[in-house]
């Protein structure tokens, strides 16, 4: 068995748990557009800030995704490799992504997502910003009020993270 070890200090707690309510659920339909910024403008346009987003299903008519690899550098345990490139279009089996804050307190979404290409190949791995251009996608947004995740540096990983954060609620759905 390979173990891996991250080069920074270990984070103590690993895990945190924020306790929340929830604040509602939203269901989404997308058209047009990108899927990542379709998503964060649908929610933050009905006043939510954080939330959890379940990927239902739809088409795209293409998609960039990555997944993870060593890092040559060292400077990481695991890094992005380049992306691999889907022409449309696709069919979007599902996905999970999170609405939460970036570095700079900016909206951000970030998200996951399986797919089947023209071929009928599955493919998955981490949505590439700008690349994958809706067709029809329809999701649903579990809104918390009271805790989110915010964009962090964590220094075991190399990285800036989503990290749960506690939070002052500025919206909820509907």
């Amino acid at each position: 068995m390979r173990t891996l070890k991250q080069p920074g200090p270990v984070s103590q707690p690993r895990r945190v748990v924020r306790k929340g309510a929830l604040g509602g659920r939203l269901h989404v339909t997308l058209t047009d557009g990108d899927l990542l910024e379709g998503l964060r403008d649908a929610l933050t346009g009905a006043g939510v800030d954080r939330a959890g987003i379940k990927l239902l299903g739809g088409t795209l008519d293409g998609f960039w995704y990555m997944t993870g690899m060593v890092d040559p550098t060292g400077a990481r345990v695991a890094t992005y490799g380049e992306p691999t490139v889907l022409e449309g279009p696709v069919t979007l089996v599902s996905g999970d992504a999170i609405l939460g804050a970036g570095p700079e307190g900016e909206p951000l979404v970030h998200c996951h997502a399986v797919l089947v290409d023209g071929d009928g190949k599955l493919h998955g791995g981490h949505v590439v910003p700008g690349k994958a251009p809706v067709g029809l996608v329809t999701a649903v947004a579990t809104v918390t009020e009271g805790v989110g995740f915010e964009v962090g540096r964590d220094d075991e990983t190399n990285y800036a993270i989503f990290q749960a954060t506690g939070f002052r609620a500025t919206g909820a759905a509907p």
